[in-house]
């Protein structure tokens, strides 16, 4: 049986359970080789939890398997439309990070500017004098 991605319900029944970390729901599940770098990749959504864990967890938690695995009878289409929403407007916001990164850099530029320009111009004045100086 393929593995499933359970990450958004398992931090749901964590706080559900009033079980603040993953290091203590670790220790709750107590298998070998499943600690809490395992449960942050699940949670994580970097790998997916295999149904031998998926009962671990349920026990630990004191839930029915079948809250990570089953689609949620009370998401509406709303709920989905909203949760990708937050998604594009999380983008959003890194991307308007970066553009004003990008706006602060043009602000420096613009400020350097007029000094590389008057180099150049103070350069370029010096340079025929100095050759006319030597003959």
């Amino acid at each position: 049986m393929p593995g499933v991605k359970i990450g958004e319900r398992l931090k749901a029944a964590r706080k559900l359970r009033n079980i603040p970390t993953r290091a203590d729901l670790a220790e709750k599940v107590a298998k070998p080789r499943f600690g809490e770098r395992v449960l942050g990749q699940i949670e994580r959504n970097e790998r997916e939890a295999q149904p031998h864990e998926i009962e671990w967890i349920s026990e630990a938690l004191e839930l029915a398997p079948s809250f990570f695995t089953e689609p949620a009878e009370h998401e509406t289409q709303l709920d989905r439309i909203e949760r990708k929403l937050d998604q594009v407007i999380n983008g959003l916001d890194r991307v308007q990070m970066r553009l004003d990164a990008v706006d602060s850099l043009r602000v420096e530029t613009a400020e350097l500017l007029p000094g590389i320009a008057e180099l150049l111009h103070s350069e370029d004045q010096e340079g025929p004098a100095q050759e006319q100086s030597r003959f």
